[in-house]
């Protein structure tokens, strides 16, 4: 899956990707964290406005693909 932001600004971003599954798990934080202890949501299209940055903070976003409850 192919993972792109665009629409930056100081406090938000825009994450897109390229799947079909029905859902997806993002994760997010400061670069360098550890997974399990970022921000998650869960979103149902192909893309999502992270918003709450730090200004002049590098990132980290990783999309897990749902494809059945529970996994």
């Amino acid at each position: 899956m192919d993972v792109n932001t665009s629409d930056i600004t100081a406090h938000t971003a825009v994450v897109s990707w390229n799947s079909s599954a029905p859902s997806y798990h993002i994760e997010y934080g400061i670069r360098g964290f550890s997974t399990g202890t970022g921000t998650s949501i869960t979103a149902t299209g192909n893309n999502v406005t992270l918003t709450d940055l730090l200004e002049d903070q590098a990132y980290d976003v990783y999309v897990y693909a749902i494809c059945a409850e529970g996994i």
